[in-house]
């Protein structure tokens, strides 16, 4: 303290007086999954779900189109960035058509799991 006044932050000192500060950094238990983005080549994440779908066009306007290469029955996801679930659908289909019109336009982030495996990727809304 300087003068009998109350401490500071960022109070400098002629005679050297230093104050600690403590941060307790604490794990978070929500883990955000990793996104499917990674196109590097040899990239086994990457390789491995371009294998079980693909999702097209992307940037979207009205319809999201996704086909399952495995010929399975999955349920997707569709979240907006702020993680409020928008889209929740299971796709029996190989080729499927997922109407989001009524979206409004930004980032959304799909997750796609068929009992096994769940996949992670995002795609734009215009």
């Amino acid at each position: 303290m300087s003068d009998n006044s109350g401490s500071t932050a960022c109070t400098n000192f002629s005679y050297g007086e230093v104050e600690d500060y403590t941060i307790n950094i604490v794990a978070s238990k929500t883990e955000l999954p990793a996104l499917a983005e990674d196109k590097s080549e040899g990239s086994q994440l990457s390789n491995e779900i371009h294998s079980y779908f693909t999702l097209y066009p992307n940037p979207a306007t009205d319809v999201l189109n996704i086909t399952l290469l495995n010929n399975q029955i999955a349920n997707v996801t569709i979240y907006n960035i702020l993680g409020v679930k928008v889209i929740d659908v299971i796709l029996n289909d190989t080729n499927s058509e997922i109407n989001i019109s009524e979206l409004s336009s930004g980032s959304y982030i799909v997750i796609m799991n068929d009992g096994q495996k769940e996949f992670t990727t995002k795609f734009i809304k215009r």
